[in-house]
């Protein structure tokens, strides 16, 4: 029982209860009990206080190390001065974060260690030093506790004597040596090997880092990896993986604590020393989380926002970490590119609308739903120096800065996860954080980020989609995105027009042809080939092949309409049923596309979208350009008549692409005519000034290194005499200058 006496009122009460039982920790060289003291009062009502107390197994010296419990996370720790069975006044700049108790001499006022017994002194704490080692160690190898050796590190000293000549010189002394004794213990639990055994390591052996966000990456692996029904491991690096109770115990300890740690690693250069650790962080992402691990036909996984957000920070952080200008954060950018490559890192938003479409119909998600998940997508390099290569190809588009208060426009919408589109806009969180954006500024090609440039951009990545040379199947779902966002084109992108015609504008076409740089042969290609894909309609409306399939009548009168074209008054019938044609406007297959976009203009904006993906009012139009999939390389001694192209012209085991093939057969249909139409004088490549067209120049071996820049003809001539000569003079009457035709 103790009182506690005030000067101004009655003495209070209290009971102290102390209750000693076995500590869980077992260990041959540590002696352990927990101790709960509990504290009942006249005045106050008081928590029971749990310590774990710590002596030698070996010895019964009076040595003793009592480390509270502490009852929340980042909760600040109590700090204690030295203990002789009583605190010891005037060593509490000692600050531990532990109480140790020693038989010390003191001064005759007891309130500070004896100058005259330093070396005894010095001595005692020696065993203290060795006392803190034995605990981390032993809790190090077993299931202890997760804030060990977090707990027991003392205030790191700036400097400290090897000798001390004082009292506060010898406190000094202590801290430096807790510290110089812990590095040489192995007292961090590691992830388990492939025999299931868990080593702890000593502290510059473990894959730590004293940055907490660093270390809050690695522990949302733990949760991504867990998602996936596996584990973590550290074989593909040197360094050891700490387990996640270690990660959270670090998680435990005040922020401020961060020196602490970094003094406990004793790094000598901390770029060179982050650099080791991202280069070995980049690893085991790689062993974990790439698509050969996760699944090549996965295109992201689902994950909490805030461990996603967690895991790309971090890795960012180690990058940061790694150099403090754009030259040496790029070389580590470099150096990562292998490990990272596949990688499910990048955090994206998530869509809270539903779309339903038919029968693409999305899961009901309420915008909470949303806001707690959040999409990892793989990173994926940019392919080939330069955009405009033939063969480059990506199989998602990431964009970012999408909400920038620079622009005063009103951003995209994210695409639906149940749509075709692998087009994902960056976490908004993540994308205002300033050190992730440093980051992301430099890793657009490594990585595959995109600074988010217009809506003609953003419809480009989502076209993307579609744009290959083999045929793929475009979903109610995909086309009732881009119709519900079509009107946001504008009239200034060439390559994006959605008239008559339009997937071959002539004078994009020559441009493109005379210039190497920009992308415009990017752009061409991908408006070519979106020609090559089928339509699927809702409610039985069936599969189309858009190249095969015409607008009727209707569709060509609202789509004039949607262009603001005068021109319709004089249009006369146009028949189409001799050709495959799309269902008619009022027809069912267009009600729930037309439905869900609850807008007046939604047959016009249905009429603009199947244009921009190539549908004609002619049937089978097929089209091989200069820089095609379809054409020979240009750099190689290929002939510009395609009658002679052979498979050696192509890419190397391709053979000849589909769309050669059929140009091949037309023009031996036609027994070859066209080529010598378009050498003869006044059309060959070598007609000058010098020469009019009426001229019988000279013309042979002056084709050399000459192509054609687009070939374009009917794959069916058959289809396009079927429509009949009445309805195919309407139609040059209606487009004329749309298409160029040939007589």
């Amino acid at each position: 029982m103790l009182e506690r006496v005030d000067s101004t009122e009655q003495p209070s009460r209290e009971r102290w209860d102390v209750d000693r039982t076995p500590g869980p920790l077992d260990s041959e060289t540590v002696r352990h009990e927990t101790v709960t003291v509990a504290v009942e009062g006249t005045d106050a009502s008081f928590a029971d206080e749990q310590f774990d107390q710590f002596g030698f197994a070996d010895d019964d010296a009076p040595t003793q190390l009592l480390v509270p419990q502490t009852r929340t996370e980042r909760e600040l720790p109590q700090e204690y001065p030295l203990y002789l069975y009583y605190p010891i006044e005037n060593t509490r700049d000692v600050s531990l974060p532990f109480c140790l108790h020693g038989h010390f001499t003191v001064e005759t006022n007891r309130k500070d260690l004896s100058l005259n017994s330093l070396n005894e002194n010095q001595a005692v704490l020696e065993r203290g030093v060795e006392l803190v080692a034995r605990v981390a160690e032993a809790a190090g190898g077993s299931n202890f506790g997760d804030r060990y050796p977090w707990i027991l590190l003392p205030p790191p000293p700036k400097s400290y004597p090897d000798d001390p000549s004082s009292q506060a010189s010898l406190l000094t002394w202590f801290r430096a040596a807790v510290y110089e004794e812990l590095r040489e213990r192995p007292c961090i639990p590691t992830v388990s090997d492939e025999d299931g055994i868990s080593t702890p390591v000593v502290p510059g052996e473990s894959l730590l880092h004293w940055d907490d966000t660093v270390r809050d990456g690695f522990l949302a692996l733990f949760d991504v990896t867990d998602s996936l029904d596996e584990s973590v491991s550290d074989a593909v690096v040197d360094r050891h993986f700490p387990t996640r109770k270690t990660l959270e115990g670090c998680r435990s300890v005040p922020a401020t604590w961060e020196e602490r740690i970094e003094t406990l690693l004793w790094i000598d250069d901390a770029e060179q020393f982050s650099t080791e650790i991202a280069r070995s962080w980049g690893a085991i992402l790689g062993s974990h989380l790439d698509r050969q691990m996760v699944g090549q036909d996965t295109s992201h996984l689902v994950c909490d926002s805030g461990t996603a957000r967690a895991l790309f920070v971090g890795t960012i952080e180690t990058i940061l970490r790694s150099g403090s200008n754009d030259d040496e954060l790029s070389a580590t950018l470099d150096m990562l590119s292998s490990h990272l490559e596949g990688v499910y890192l990048l955090p994206c938003r998530r869509t809270s609308e539903n779309g339903v479409v038919g029968d693409d119909a999305e899961e009901t998600r309420s915008e909470s739903d949303a806001a707690d998940s959040t999409l990892l997508v793989p990173i994926e390099a940019r392919s080939g120096p330069n955009p405009n290569e033939r063969g480059t190809s990506r199989t998602r588009s990431v964009i970012w800065d999408v909400n920038s208060p620079e622009r005063d426009t009103q951003p995209p919408e994210v695409p639906r996860e149940k749509s075709s589109f692998r087009v994902y806009f960056l976490d908004r969180e993540v994308e205002q954080n300033e050190r992730a954006r440093r980051v992301l500024d430099l890793a657009g090609r490594p990585w595959g980020v995109r600074v988010y440039d217009g809506t003609p951009s953003y419809f480009r990545e989502l076209l993307d989609t579609f744009a290959m040379d083999d045929s793929a199947r475009v979903k109610a779902l995909d086309f009732y995105f881009l119709a519900k966002q079509i009107n946001k084109l504008g009239s200034e992108s060439t390559d994006l027009q959605t008239d008559e015609g339009s997937f071959v504008p002539t004078e994009y076409v020559k441009s493109a042809v005379a210039r190497s740089d920009g992308d415009q042969r990017q752009n061409l290609r991908r408006r070519l080939n979106l020609r090559n894909n089928r339509l699927t309609l809702p409610r039985e409306g069936g599969t189309h092949t858009i190249r095969e399939t015409i607008l009727d009548d209707d569709w060509q009168r609202i789509r004039a309409l949607a262009h603001g074209e005068d021109a319709t008054e004089d249009w006369d019938t146009f028949d189409g049923n001799a050709s495959a044609t799309w269902p008619a406007p009022t027809e069912e297959a267009w009600v729930p596309i037309a439905g869900a976009l609850e807008t007046d203009d939604a047959h016009e904006r249905i009429a603009k979208t199947l244009s921009l993906f190539g549908v004609s009012v002619l049937p089978d139009i097929r089209t091989v350009w200069m820089y095609g999939s379809g054409h020979p390389r240009t750099r190689g001694d290929a002939s510009w008549d395609p009658i002679e192209w052979s498979a050696g012209d192509f890419l190397a085991g391709d053979g000849v692409p589909e769309s050669a093939g059929a140009l091949q057969r037309s023009l031996a249909d036609a027994g070859n005519v066209y080529q010598q139409w378009i050498t003869a004088p006044g059309r060959h490549p070598q007609t000058t000034a010098e020469h009019s067209n009426k001229c019988n120049v000279k013309t042979d071996g002056v084709l050399r290194d000459v192509f054609l820049a687009t070939w374009i003809w009917f794959d069916d001539l058959d289809a396009v005499q079927q429509l009949g000569e009445e309805n195919l003079l309407e139609l040059l009457h209606r487009y004329e200058g749309h298409h160029q035709v040939d007589t």
